[in-house]
């Protein structure tokens, strides 16, 4: 079985890991409000945890081309695992010189020195639970799924809240294009690896 590893994709606008802590030991990060102390570097993902405490993480990753794989139930049956480096930290080291000496799945440490600069956390992916949460969707198609999952009420107001927003996309598209303003849309647009949005405006 050939494999690839990927990492967190690098916004290109910016420039930051495409990732979000989320919560903290069941409290939830506001927007424009104080950190925990347990975050250290919220751009880089670096939070200090002691035991019993828990974090919960947000990641993006590129998977497929937007040709072959366009449904969030093939992308993720194409991951085996997720791989988190961790560290003991003495609370005296610079936490960027740890975080330049943490381990990667393409780097083959020794078993000594990856005691010394941190191991990695290996989280696998369920496909089964994955297929089974997607199964009325790929069965059935995205109405049965919604149904199935929100209700009919929720499923319907989703259903219009989703026209909504393609009929306010599409005034916004327009006013840019009017503008003059499309092509920078239009680079934007690739540099983020969104080409099949792109191929709609031909």
């Amino acid at each position: 079985v050939l494999r690839a590893t990927i990492g967190v994709p690098t916004d290109p606008w910016d420039h930051v890991p495409r990732l979000a802590v989320s919560q903290i030991n069941t409290i939830e990060l506001v927007p424009h409000t104080p950190l925990p102390t347990h975050v250290k570097d919220s751009t880089e993902g670096t939070i200090l945890l002691n035991t019993g405490d828990f974090v919960v993480l947000h990641l993006q990753f590129r998977v497929g081309d937007g040709n072959k794989i366009t449904k969030d139930w093939e992308a993720l049956s194409t991951l085996e695992a997720v791989f988190l480096p961790w560290v003991l930290w003495d609370g005296v080291t610079p936490l960027s010189n740890i975080a330049a000496s943490l381990p990667t799945v393409q780097s083959s440490s020794s078993v000594e020195s990856s005691q010394a600069c941190g191991q990695l956390l290996c989280a696998p992916f369920d496909t089964q639970a994955v297929h089974h949460y997607f199964a009325h969707f790929i069965q059935s198609g995205q109405n049965a799924y919604m149904e199935s999952h929100l209700g009919s009420a929720r499923a319907d107001l989703a259903t219009t809240m989703d026209h909504s927003t393609f009929v306010m996309g599409d005034r916004l598209l327009r006013g840019i294009a009017q503008a003059g303003n499309l092509h920078v849309l239009v680079r934007r647009l690739r540099e983020a690896g969104m080409d099949n949005v792109v191929d709609k405006f031909r």
